[in-house]
């Protein structure tokens, strides 16, 4: 009489319970839903990973002009003396091919203060040849030396960089009044002592990293 009784029982749990295909279809649901929430989280992991790789990369190129313009006794402005070597046309295309070993030095005048001046070219953070270097995938170049706070500062150029990795740098080091909440750029940003941009074109913008010397 107990076994009917407990018989009884369970098939009233299983009634009221859900049946195979109900729950099928809720785990299906909820797969879609785990799809659709890791792409976009992992589309904003990218951006932002990229954007500090690329934020990274500026500041240690950077570092490496000052070390050799200080072990190198030369000027500050990176278009002035050709430490560098390599085909790019200009006096910092050749510098940058340096910083970042796609190139060696022009000669052996700079040879023994660019040894002795501790410098570690950014080898694995770089891709393409010389005089045509892509850092995470936006070619990247490097302009006359500009001043910030009276501190000479190098200007390292990324072309053709979408919004959504220029938008984690912003919120991050911009200066500007209400940049860490922003959700949009403004049209264009040539005065931030450290996160500069032009405007935008195909959806597309210049992104400048300012590194002081």
């Amino acid at each position: 009489m107990k076994n009917f009784r407990n018989i009884s029982r369970f098939r009233n749990l299983t009634q009221k319970g859900f049946t195979l295909i109900e729950l099928a279809i809720v785990g299906l649901f909820l797969g879609i839903l785990a799809v659709f929430a890791i792409t976009a989280f992992s589309g904003t992991a990218t951006n932002t990973t990229r954007a500090n790789g690329m934020f990274e990369a500026a500041q240690k190129i950077g570092d490496n002009w000052a070390l050799a313009a200080q072990s190198c006794a030369i000027p500050t402005d990176i278009t002035v003396t050709s430490v560098g070597g390599g085909a790019a046309a200009t006096v910092a295309g050749r510098n940058l091919s340096m910083l970042v070993g796609t190139a060696g030095l022009t000669g052996t005048t700079y040879t023994q203060c660019i040894a002795s001046s501790g410098i570690r070219p950014l080898t694995g953070m770089t891709t393409g040849i010389a005089g045509a270097e892509s850092i995470q995938g936006f070619a990247v170049t490097l302009t006359s030396t500009t001043t910030v706070a009276g501190r000479p500062a190098i200007a390292v150029n990324f072309a053709a960089v979408p919004d959504s990795m220029i938008l984690p740098l912003y919120n991050h080091y911009s200066s500007f009044t209400g940049a860490t909440t922003a959700t949009a750029l403004a049209a264009s940003d040539a005065a931030d002592p450290t996160i500069q941009y032009g405007v935008a074109a195909a959806g597309v913008r210049t992104l400048t990293i300012v590194r002081p010397l």
